[in-house]
């Protein structure tokens, strides 16, 4: 009879041993363990923190709208039931490829299915079912760019008093630009005396040397702002560097808006207004130049490529004279 052979059965390895841990070892692991907890623990702080401030605002912020005896409610909207009146923010800040702010928020909103923080809006007085945006514009881009309501306190607020509740609100956030907040207090209710005045901007925190820069960048006109790329980037030097060439020559600033491009950088775009060039210095193969000097008495000579190119020169070299408060002699 056929007998079935026993199939060997291999023995089973036990596996090895961790070697021990040095002190040394379990020192630097308990070092990396506790540095893992304490980040977790700063993060969850963080959260909480701004958990806790959001509260407290829309608590201070409800507690306003009680005291002066307004109507309100929160309410989901159709983010395209919303009208936004008169200028806010420049469209790029609501674009999240050139603005990483605005794409963080636009991934949020999607992430938790609307914006827990919410805006504010009253209704329209001339369209019924329709709202006009208070403030909260760029929580209503993306909740529109993802489909999604809106989240909002709905008011019956006063012109006056929308303008107040919405520079009080944008005034204290951090991605709202220099440009955007010299643009807004344009739109300042002229019925406001001048120590009305005085209190709003001491309820916003704007200081006279910061509201003086303010008033500076909106006499330029909007147009010339809006048609800087990423505008609402611009940094207060750089809005220094415009507001000045336009103080100098409005005319020459205005004629050089057409000769900027949507793809151009905004340093470009802001060298372009102040200066009329792109350069950013003297082209060595285009231009030769001496320096001398005698004592106080500075003297410079420059030989260009073309008359075109030394007009130019000459004229950037003016402009950068004169913002440093030097003048011209008079050759009289």
């Amino acid at each position: 009879p056929l007998t079935a052979s026993p199939v060997p059965v291999a023995a089973a390895t036990a596996p090895p041993s961790p070697a021990p841990l040095s002190v040394g070892d379990m020192r630097t692991s308990g070092a990396a363990t506790r540095r893992m907890m304490e980040g977790l623990e700063k993060g969850l702080a963080a959260k909480l923190e701004d958990k806790t401030r959001e509260a407290a605002h829309l608590a201070a912020l409800v507690e306003e709208l009680k005291s002066r005896g307004v109507e309100w409610k929160i309410l989901p909207i159709d983010p395209a039931l919303v009208d936004v009146v008169g200028f806010n923010r420049f469209q790029s800040t609501f674009d999240p490829r050139q603005d990483r702010a605005f794409a963080d928020l636009l991934a949020n909103i999607q992430a938790v299915g609307g914006n827990k923080q919410p805006g504010m809006v009253r209704p329209s007085s001339s369209r019924d079912g329709r709202y006009e945006l208070v403030f909260g514009e760029r929580r209503l881009r993306a909740c529109e760019q993802s489909a999604l309501p809106f989240t909002a306190i709905v008011a019956s607020l006063g012109d006056d008093d929308v303008w107040l509740f919405r520079e009080s609100e944008n005034f204290g956030r951090k991605d709202k630009g220099i440009l955007e907040q010299a643009l807004a207090l344009v739109d300042m209710p002229a019925r406001f005396a001048y120590g009305e005045r005085t209190a709003i901007l001491d309820k916003l925190k704007i200081s006279k040397t910061h509201y003086l820069r303010l008033k500076g960048i909106a006499g330029v006109p909007k147009a010339i702002w809006e048609a800087i790329p990423g505008a609402h980037s611009t940094t207060a030097r750089e809005a220094a560097e415009v507001v000045e060439a336009y103080r100098l020559d409005p005319r020459a600033v205005k004629s050089r808006v057409p000769r900027i491009k949507p793809d151009m950088r905004r340093s470009d775009a802001i060298r372009l207004l102040a200066t009329g060039s792109l350069a950013d210095g003297l082209n060595a193969d285009a231009v030769s130049f001496e320096i001398s000097r005698k004592g106080s008495s500075l003297s410079l000579k420059l030989r260009s490529a073309s008359d075109e190119s030394a007009a130019e020169l000459e004229d950037q070299l003016r402009q950068w004279l004169e913002r440093r408060g030097l003048h011209a002699a008079s050759r009289e």
